[in-house]
């Protein structure tokens, strides 16, 4: 249904569109573009981010997400030639920059003491977790 209905309104309300294919399909460098694109990005894009969220699990998975987003911006700037422009966009960037080393950077550390609770190595109540002041703030126990 995501491709018919889009297919159905171009072809009855703006036929025109479908002129851009013409030149597609006349142009043999052009067309091994559009297929590398629709083909082999999509597809495999699509299947290789399905396994991650499934061995990862969708908590873990969307938390970098921060790194694809400053990872277009590199890329972006060495293939095509981006250029930041503007203050806020540097501060922006430098947020993100940021916001990702201390995650990459406790990530480890977060996971050798979930790791070690579930291992009953350590009590719950024994890893620092950053909760106390939550605790304390809610007086709600763990």
């Amino acid at each position: 249904s995501n491709c018919i209905f889009p297919l159905i309104y171009t072809l009855l309300q703006n036929p025109s569109s479908w002129r851009a294919f013409q030149y597609i399909l006349g142009n043999p460098r052009s067309l091994i573009a559009w297929l590398t694109m629709s083909i082999l990005v999509y597809s495999l894009a699509s299947s290789v981010q399905i396994r991650l969220v499934r061995k990862l699990g969708p908590g873990l998975y969307s938390s970098w997400v921060a790194v694809r987003v400053m990872g277009s911006i590199l890329l972006s700037a060495i293939v095509l030639g981006e250029k930041v422009n503007s203050l806020l966009e540097w501060i922006g960037i430098g947020i993100m920059i940021c916001t990702v080393s201390i995650y990459v950077v406790n990530t480890k550390k977060w996971m050798d003491d979930g790791r070690r609770v579930d291992s009953g190595e350590v009590q719950d109540d024994e890893v620092n977790d950053g909760n106390e002041e939550l605790v304390s703030l809610t007086g709600e126990s763990r």
